[in-house]
């Protein structure tokens, strides 16, 4: 990204000021801190405690700057100590994200508010919204306004599965009446909404994993050149991105994430209905997953399957990751297991597999997942390809490339069957 020297000067004297400054630190302290460069992230993991630490990736030419939504004890130490024992507590950050323009992301952001304000009585002060900086909103809830404990089990250990199940149940909550402000605002997108759904249009992402980033509160945006700018929620309806968020008219008013209330009871209602919404989607999916299987025309074969039959996906994934790593175990243990792969051959692919990764899961944890898909009396299945936060979160699934594949499969298992069907079929003719 070439950047004139005159925007240089512009993005230095902005990041300058005092209270974004200020701003900065506060909303960076115990998490992960990313700046982003003309030619992309900085090293990670980093972090910023002083006014100083800040400046200077400013001098450095520093353009965005990004954080975890996980807080963490000391960021400099992950990768060198256990994510869960390193880590204090997380924050929700739900991302609404609009390419057909903001008044779509208002529509989204507004029925959130409404779900969580009028059906659960989460108190306002424990709402915070901001622009993202270019195509929609991102709304915040602090770790302190959650109950320190859900089933027993200590917030802090409950990432990202718990973000994951507010964020789905929120998505299905507003789903009907999302659709139809859509087709207020635009009747056009009718037949997009109906057929592939309103957040085609105005998207609720929850594609959250391990060391999930979000743009810093008045922190540029690299692509659009305007401001992550906090607002009151009586600001939203009204926002202009191209008058509000320029760098120019930008002063801190606002804060993101700053007051809150201690342990509101909206919000441990919230997560109850949460938790028990995913439990029942995870055993719907499963009993429709086990349906959609069992009548299938193959059986497990006596041998396994032999590697030039896996799909594209699953052979990317053999051959190491950067990031995803405990994702991809799941994928590639319940795939070998559909496969013919026994147990000593599954372990065998495994750890040679952990040997190709960039940074190599710890044992202990892949001994322990490996006993616990042992002790399954019903061997799950691997994800489907459109699942969300797998393949494609992943970068192992493009769909251009895998179109066909995608079209005519939902899932890597019967992919890999029907090749091997059609292998043999052309070998007897």
């Amino acid at each position: 990204m070439d950047i004139s020297n005159e925007k240089k000067k512009r993005i230095k004297k902005y990041y300058s000021q005092d209270k974004i400054v200020d701003e900065m630190v506060r909303i960076s302290k115990f998490r992960e801190f990313a700046p982003t460069y003309p030619k992309g992230y900085g090293s990670r993991p980093d972090s910023i405690n002083y006014r100083s630490d800040f400046l200077n990736y400013v001098k450095k030419g520093a353009i965005a700057f990004h954080g975890s939504v996980e807080r963490w004890n000391n960021p400099l130490l992950i990768g060198k100590l256990d994510k869960d024992k390193l880590r204090t507590g997380w924050d929700l950050i739900i991302d609404i994200d609009a390419d057909e323009g903001m008044d779509y992301a208002k529509s989204a952001i507004l029925l959130i508010i409404d779900e969580l304000t009028n059906t659960f009585q989460v108190e306002e002060e424990n709402i915070s919204v901001k622009f993202s900086g270019n195509r929609g909103f991102h709304l915040g809830i602090r770790n302190e306004s959650f109950p320190s404990k859900i089933g027993g089990k200590h917030l802090k250990n409950l990432y990202p599965q718990l973000p994951q199940a507010i964020v789905g149940y929120l998505r299905e909550s507003i789903e009907d009446d999302l659709a139809e402000e859509i087709k207020k605002i635009d009747s056009s997108l009718s037949e997009t909404v109906e057929n592939e759904g309103p957040f085609e249009v105005a998207d609720v992402e929850n594609d959250w994993g391990h060391r999930h980033l979000f743009r810093l509160p008045y922190s540029i945006n690299e692509k659009s050149w305007l401001v992550s700018k906090p607002l009151k929620l009586d600001e939203i309806k009204g926002f202009d991105k191209f008058e509000d968020a320029k760098m120019e008219e930008i002063t801190v008013e606002e804060k993101f994430m700053d007051s809150f209330v201690e342990n509101d009871q909206g919000i441990r209602d919230l997560c109850v209905e949460a938790v028990d919404w995913y439990d029942r989607k995870t055993r719907h999916e499963e009993k429709e997953r086990k349906e959609k299987f069992k009548d299938r025309d193959f059986d497990l074969p006596e041998e396994a399957l032999d590697k030039k039959f896996f799909p594209p996906p699953i052979k990317k994934l053999l051959s190491g990751l950067d990031d995803g790593r405990k994702r991809a175990l799941f994928i590639i243990i319940t795939f070998l297991v559909h496969v013919g792969y026994d147990w000593e051959s599954i372990e065998k692919e495994v750890w040679e597999w952990n040997s190709r990764n960039k940074e190599e899961l710890k044992d202990n944890y892949v001994k322990s997942q490996l006993n616990w898909h042992k002790a399954q009396e019903t061997p799950l299945m691997p994800p489907n390809f459109d699942s969300k936060g797998w393949y494609k979160d992943l970068g192992v699934l493009d769909e251009k490339e895998d179109k066909k594949m995608i079209e005519n499969f939902d899932n890597p298992v019967p992919y890999a069957y029907v090749l091997k069907k059609k292998g043999e079929n052309e070998d007897k003719e």
